[in-house]
Order: structure tokens, then C-alpha cells, then sequence
């Protein structure tokens, strides 16, 4: 099979702890969506291909793994109305 490089280098989408988010990497690219509306909440570059992301028990944080660095960042909920 054949795959385009975009699908070769993407990770397989992780949901949060809390299951309100989404992410997945793209390349570079570290992206965060909504799960009820998939609207991107938060997206920044790493410093080489992602090859794994993770959350924190408690959802706040993200970490991914890019070359031989990881990087964590802080993900913002936004809080329940209702």
C-alpha cells in the first residue's frame, strides 16, 4: 500500500483523560479540538516530526514527543456552562 507523506506522518488521534479533547500530530504540528465540534482550541510546531503525544491525568497537559525531545504544554479546558 501506498500512503501519502501527510498520512505517514501523522499520530493516530489521542483522547483526554477528561474526554472533552482531541489531538493528533501532523509532521511538525500538534493539534487540539473540541470533541463535540472538532473547533481547534489550541495548535503549535515542535521542533521535528511528532511521534507520540500523551495527556496528563488531569487533561491540563499535553506532552509530545518529537526527535529526541519532548515537549509538554499546557492545554486550556474551556469550562462547562450549562
Amino acid at each position: 500500500m501506498n500512503f501519502s507523506k501527510r498520512f505517514k506522518n501523522s499520530v493516530t488521534p489521542v483522547f483526554s483523560e477528561c474526554g472533552k479533547m482531541v489531538a493528533n500530530a501532523n509532521g511538525s504540528k500538534v493539534l487540539v479540538r473540541d470533541v463535540n465540534s472538532l473547533q481547534l482550541l489550541q495548535m503549535w510546531v515542535c521542533y521535528d516530526t511528532v511521534r507520540d503525544i500523551v495527556w496528563s491525568p488531569d487533561s491540563n497537559y499535553l506532552a509530545s514527543v518529537s526527535g529526541n525531545k519532548i515537549q509538554v504544554s499546557f492545554c486550556q479546558r474551556q469550562q462547562d456552562t450549562g
